[in-house]
């Protein structure tokens, strides 16, 4: 099956709108101080072990996404091929449970291998990590790094456990959706979200707002303690809504668009019919950016507004500890674009065999990344802020935390490269091929 190109009614620019191809699947993203004496750092050792759980979870859950399937020669197979196996499984009499239990053991074989590998990298990253707080006097120079190889079977059990239960989690709609319906969702993209999910989502998100409001009364230790649940909420209620919110951001920006003209719009149209592919990426994103900016301003606010500046070893500790987290969200993020990226290869074609030059539809892939970094700031920051301000109040009597532009530069930047490289990069690599191979590798 391919994607079909419709004329755009009352477009002035007479560009054409991409139907993309969405199937049915699931994704892969993989992903104290002293109470007595309470200031702003506590808030590290207050939330950080709630908020790393909080990050693994959209990559556990996540498997399967709707994607082509990379065949050898570079060849790519239809994303329908995908769907049409649920459909056809269901149809010749395969029940719900069977399908769930083939998930859950093609989760399981790819979690061994993936498990032994991430050991082996832990221990050098382990050895490395040691030797740096070493250096900044963190840990003594009698501390001697030990491999623990009985680790090993711990680590295959937790990582094919959260595997196979992330595979289930995500098998439920597909094991048990109707063969014709799997089949009509090939061509038809399924809607931005359900109203229980939505509900869901905007009772976490409003509940972490109030719950903000709330801890702004509390005194600063138990403002530490509550910040752990107002952080989760949000970004979990952002989870949630994170179809909605991107297809409100690509109808927010029509003006801009239209400013833009038939570019700006086509990436509009393109951008609400993957709203629910880009989502996913919404979830690692804001949960990192807003993690590192509340852990971030925590220092510079208590610095900017009493004067004294942290011992350097602390800093280190809390900006390096902040880095790491932000990377695993990162790569997160990153394999969720890379692949909705690669999956629209054929679309990219269609639009080129339409008339568009590479360097358009270049432009249109670069719109549409612009707006989902817009939408990842603008809730990044306001977790952030909703996080951060209430204890900023009552310990340092201030509502607005402080900044400094330097670091809030760093961070847009940091944001934008990972989007960037799941994008456009690919998009880039994609266009070098001749569009008319695209349509038809099969």
């Amino acid at each position: 099956m391919q994607s079909t190109l419709t004329a755009r009614e009352a477009d002035p620019h007479d560009m054409f709108v991409i139907e993309p191809d969405v199937v049915l699947a699931a994704r892969a993203d993989p992903p104290g101080t002293d109470k007595r004496e309470p200031d702003l750092r506590a808030l590290v050792s207050e939330i950080s072990a709630g908020v790393a759980a909080q990050t693994a979870a959209p990559k556990v859950d996540t498997s399967f996404r709707a994607v082509n399937i990379p065949k050898k020669r570079g060849r790519w197979a239809s994303s329908f091929i995908v769907a049409f196996l649920f459909a056809l499984l269901s149809a010749v009499g395969a029940t719900p449970g069977r399908i769930r239990r083939s998930v859950a053991r093609q989760a399981a074989v790819v979690a061994v291998p993936a498990a032994v590998l991430g050991y082996v990298v832990g221990l050098g990253a382990g050895r490395l990590w040691l030797a740096a707080l070493t250096d900044h006097g963190l840990v003594p120079a009698t501390v001697h790094y030990v491999p623990a190889p009985a680790a090993l079977p711990m680590v295959i059990g937790i990582e094919v456990a959260t595997s196979v239960v992330g595979a289930l989690i995500a098998a439920v709609r597909p094991a048990r959706v109707r063969p014709a319906t799997a089949l009509s969702e090939t061509a038809t993209r399924r809607p931005a979200g359900g109203w229980l999910r939505t509900s869901i989502g905007l009772v976490l998100f409003c509940g972490g707002v109030v719950l903000s409001a709330v801890v702004s009364s509390f005194d600063p230790q138990a403002a530490y303690d509550a910040a752990l649940f107002v952080i989760l909420a949000m970004c979990v209620g952002v989870g949630l809504l994170g179809p909605v919110l991107i297809g409100a951001a690509a109808r927010l920006t029509r003006p801009l668009q239209r400013w833009i003209g038939g570019t700006g719009l086509l990436a509009g149209d393109t951008l609400l019919a993957q709203s629910r592919a880009f989502s996913t990426a919404l979830i690692p994103l804001v949960l990192a950016g807003g993690f590192a900016g509340v852990k971030v301003a925590a220092h510079t606010t208590a610095e900017h507004v009493t004067g004294l500046v942290d011992p350097a070893a602390d800093r280190w500790l809390d900006y390096s500890g902040t880095a790491i987290f932000a990377a695993f969200a990162a790569i997160g993020a990153l394999n969720t674009l890379l692949t909705v990226s690669v999956g629209r290869q054929r679309d990219l074609a269609l639009l080129r065999l339409a008339g568009a030059t590479r360097a358009r539809a270049l432009a249109v892939w670069t719109c549409e990344a612009v707006t989902v970094l817009g939408t990842v700031l603008v809730l990044a920051a306001g977790v952030a802020l909703a996080t951060l301000a209430p204890i900023t109040h009552t310990a340092l009597h201030t509502w607005l935390p402080y900044l400094p532009a330097s670091h809030l530069a760093l961070g847009v930047l940091g944001v934008a490269a990972v989007i960037a490289a799941g994008t456009v990069l690919p998009a880039a690599i994609l266009t070098r091929r001749p569009a008319i191979e695209s349509i038809e590798a099969p």
